[in-house]
């Protein structure tokens, strides 16, 4: 890809970079170069604050497809049992 570099040095970054890297806007950039003269940008890692939203679908990306979900009748029928089952150790 080749990008020009516009009236105040800044240069834009693709849609398909900055999703690929989660880049938002207001995310920090390392610039550096290298011994060669390529530029390299490293984002840094910001603790942020996520929304309900946010983190559903940040959970729907790395949880398997079709999960099997218990019901709270099967949660607390697995909890008695673990419960019964430690008592008898």
């Amino acid at each position: 890809m080749i990008h020009r570099i516009g009236a105040k040095g800044q240069v834009v970054i693709p849609q398909e970079i900055r999703e690929t890297l989660r880049l938002v806007q207001g995310a920090t950039l390392e610039c550096t170069t290298t011994s060669d003269g390529a530029i390299v940008l490293q984002p840094i890692a910001e603790p942020r604050s996520l929304t309900f939203e946010q983190m559903e679908k940040a959970l729907d990306e790395i949880r398997p497809p079709n999960p099997k979900r218990a019901t709270i009748e099967q949660m607390n029928e697995a909890i008695g049992e673990a419960i019964v089952e430690r008592w008898r150790k």
